[in-house]
């Protein structure tokens, strides 16, 4: 009995060391319980507003349908409560009456001077719109007052709502987005988020490029970047020539040269090398031959070199070369102690056997005419079975975005490689998208 409780003590404390803790939100308030999976999104976004700015971003949620239930007066004793009269915004939802939200939003200290006339919850949130929406919604305002701070215009093609861009670097990426335009007669649009709409990445890349108007000329000639630090996830979503220019090879190639950065949170650099490779495939598709996975050209094959960015500014394989081998010499070390280790305890208990006599032939165990045979015959016990799979036609076709996206739209396969698929505008669109 005693063996059995020391045992589960350790299962025990074992469990509890793998057990996740999860500190409470701070800045998500959801008592309705209609954020749900979004909370985090959202309590990231205050994160790193708060950061940013030193300005309070509080979201709440409620459900009362009582009649003398003021919704102002219940976000703003939950705001002073929490966080007195520092600078802050918040937000408040009342869900109890179906899809006839009650809409507060109230600032508090010197964040009121940000709110301006453009800026009314009550006419941006609408009855119509699902949690998600409304969520999406209270980012873009959120976007809107960290322009109001920063005294600047919206970027048109780097809209940076998830606030992880300094000013100058979206400066910078204008400027080179400006040059792959008026070179390569395509829209280049970089567009982050904390949060994604209700949709899946490629709807939400589509339908933000379309319904924003980007592309040039009749065809809309361009691509959209989709960062999404909701579900740590890209997109990227051609229209027009894009389609042909990259493939969905080079979609794929472009997350590569991507990943690294995005991985270690050095955004920047990861739209940096997005735009300089959109410059090396546009060349290439001057040449009637553009990057596929038949025709790579001069670039670095990935699989093999490594040769992308990251926030130390060297490749991926050099870090790995570089690795120290104290980490082997710690396992080596670990094996070989547990080995000699057993090796003793099992040297003790053997040598605490009591047996008389080595015995060597099983026979002896036997006691003479005690086995009688009355019947014997022969069973089949096991079968195997080989299949292959017949290949299909389709088997090469199958895109990258529909790999990401989980949705299911009409596609077809163009001779360049790339994958088409239509939009909820119905416009024709190729694309493709990565976790990093």
């Amino acid at each position: 009995m005693k063996k059995f409780k020391c045992i589960l003590l350790v299962l025990l404390l074992f469990v509890t060391t793998i057990t996740p803790v999860h500190a409470g939100s701070k800045y998500v308030y959801d008592n309705g319980n209609s954020f749900k999976y979004l909370c985090s999104s959202l309590e990231q976004l205050s994160e790193n507003f708060y950061e940013r700015y030193k300005i309070n971003i509080v979201v709440v949620s409620v459900k009362n349908n009582q009649e003398d239930f003021n919704l102002g007066d219940y976000a703003n004793q939950l705001y002073q409560e929490n966080f007195g009269e520092t600078d802050g915004i918040v937000f408040a939802i009342n869900f109890s009456n179906g899809s006839d939200y009650g809409k507060y939003m109230n600032a508090f200290g010197n964040a009121g001077q940000y709110l301006n006339d453009t800026i009314d919850i009550n006419m941006l949130i609408k009855g119509s719109d699902s949690v998600e929406n409304i969520v999406y919604k209270i980012q873009s305002i959120v976007y809107q007052i960290s322009l109001a701070i920063n005294n600047v215009e919206s970027s048109r093609n780097v809209v940076d709502m998830a606030n992880i861009l300094s000013l100058e670097q979206i400066d910078l990426l204008e400027q080179k987005i400006i040059k792959i335009t008026n070179d390569y007669q395509m829209d280049v649009v970089i567009l982050t988020t904390y949060l994604n709409n209700g949709k899946s990445m490629m709807d939400l890349a589509d339908d933000y490029y379309d319904e924003n108007d980007y592309g040039i000329d009749l065809a809309k000639n361009g691509l959209i970047i989709v960062l999404s630090l909701q579900s740590n996830e890209w997109y990227i979503s051609t229209s027009g020539k894009a389609i042909d220019v990259f493939s969905d090879w080079g979609i794929e190639y472009l997350g590569k040269v991507m990943k690294p950065s995005f991985a270690n949170k050095n955004f920047y650099q990861g739209f940096e090398d997005f735009i300089s490779y959109i410059e090396k495939f546009s060349i290439q598709a001057e040449t009637g031959k553009p990057y596929d996975r038949y025709n790579h050209g001069d670039l670095p094959n990935l699989d093999e070199d490594e040769v992308v960015s990251n926030d130390q500014g060297v490749s991926d394989q050099e870090i790995k070369d570089k690795e120290p081998l104290d980490s082997n010499k710690r396992i080596l070390g670990s094996v070989g102690m547990g080995l000699i280790i057993g090796f003793i305890v099992s040297c003790i208990r053997l040598g605490k056997l009591k047996t008389k006599k080595a015995v060597k032939n099983a026979n002896e165990y036997i006691k003479e005419n005690s086995f009688k045979l009355t019947k014997s015959n022969d069973l089949y016990l096991y079968q195997k079975v080989t299949k292959k799979r017949r290949p299909s036609s389709e088997d090469d076709d199958i895109s990258n975005s529909h790999k990401s996206s989980g949705s299911i739209k009409s596609s077809t396969h163009r001779s360049s490689g790339s994958s088409t698929h239509h939009s909820s505008s119905g416009r024709t669109h190729g694309g493709g998208g990565g976790k990093f």
